[in-house]
């Protein structure tokens, strides 16, 4: 075919992309301006982070606490070993006593008793200790979650390309997914070509063709 035998309609578009922010929030500042060229990781908008800041410090205060309190059940263990160590002792006292007939059944049961409750002790300090271990495990997990949502308070572009629409300003309050701006992924551009019915069944696979554009003739 020649130019003035087959006129087509031609339409060049580029892959659209949507920025959304994760989390509702209110908008602080959107950097980037409608036709902008932009690259891949720059800022396009921030959300105002006041309230998950301060979640942040407390969170980081409750680590801290619970270091604390993991501090304060090593030192409750070693006390309670210190008193079975004690009661060993006694204990065994008592038994020797008890056999060369110088101390009663009842001061020996005593004794044995009383190095039992402190063997509890011992054990129910050592499990105060892991669930210290496991609470401070808890809240630094707290403290990464936290800051992982932080990071999501900055949004980036995904992609280079081109800024199509600013779709929020400074001050508005969108929900979580709801759209700050449409940019055009240049890296993924493609041509849509509309052939009339009788001339597509005239054409092969593989058949080259010349455009010729009415703004660039």
């Amino acid at each position: 075919f020649t130019a003035k035998e087959l006129v087509l309609r031609v339409e060049l578009e580029a892959e659209r992309v949507d920025i959304a922010s994760k989390f509702s929030g209110r908008i602080r500042d959107v950097l980037v301006t409608e036709g902008e060229m932009v690259s891949e990781g720059q800022l396009l908008a921030l959300l105002d982070s006041t309230e998950i800041e301060a979640q942040l410090r407390e969170a980081d205060a409750a680590v801290l606490q619970a270091r604390e309190a993991l501090n304060e059940a090593r030192a409750l263990l070693a006390q309670r070993k210190s008193e079975l160590v004690l009661a060993d002792q006694e204990m065994q006292r008592s038994e020797t006593l008890g056999e060369r007939g110088f101390a009663s059944g009842e001061t020996v049961d005593r004794r044995r008793s009383q190095r039992a409750t402190a063997a509890a002790s011992v054990a129910s300090a050592e499990a105060g200790i892991a669930r210290a271990k496991a609470t401070i495990a808890a809240r630094e997990a707290t403290v990464e979650r936290i800051r992982a949502d932080l990071r999501e308070y900055e949004i980036a572009v995904p992609v280079a390309g081109r800024i199509q629409y600013r779709l929020a300003e400074p001050g508005e309050v969108i929900a979580a997914g709801g759209k700050i701006a449409t940019m055009l992924d240049l890296k993924r551009v493609y041509m849509t070509v509309y052939l009339p019915t009788r001339d597509a069944g005239r054409l092969a696979y593989g058949a080259e063709a010349r455009l010729i554009f009415d703004a660039a003739p």
